[in-house]
This record gives structure tokens, C-alpha cells and sequence, in this order.
């Protein structure tokens, strides 16, 4: 399946894991969008958001 990916990490005592995940899946979305911005600009509409705090 190429629509997710398989992770094992350890996280280092003086990190939490919510803290860990969150900053992993905000880096991912953030090199998906730059992604798409440089290749596929035109797919980049079809994850606009209607949320305030961000706009894909």
C-alpha cells in the first residue's frame, strides 16, 4: 500500500511521544506540500482547508 508508512522508534527519555509524533507528522505534511508545490501545483487546491490555522 503506498498511501502509508511503518515507523519503529525509540524515543529518548527526555521527549514525550505525543511531542515526538506530532513534530514527525507536521515535518512529513510540510515536505508532501513542497512537493507538490514544486511538481504538481495543480493537485495543491485539492487539499485547501477551511480551518483558520491553516490553509492546506
Amino acid at each position: 500500500m503506498p498511501n502509508h508508512v511503518h515507523i519503529i522508534w525509540s524515543i529518548n527519555e527526555a521527549h514525550e511521544l505525543k511531542n515526538v509524533q506530532r513534530d514527525f507528522m507536521k515535518y512529513v505534511a510540510q515536505q508532501i506540500k513542497f512537493d507538490l508545490l514544486k511538481n504538481q501545483p495543480n493537485v495543491l487546491p485539492f487539499f485547501e482547508s477551511n480551518a483558520n490555522d491553516r490553509q492546506y
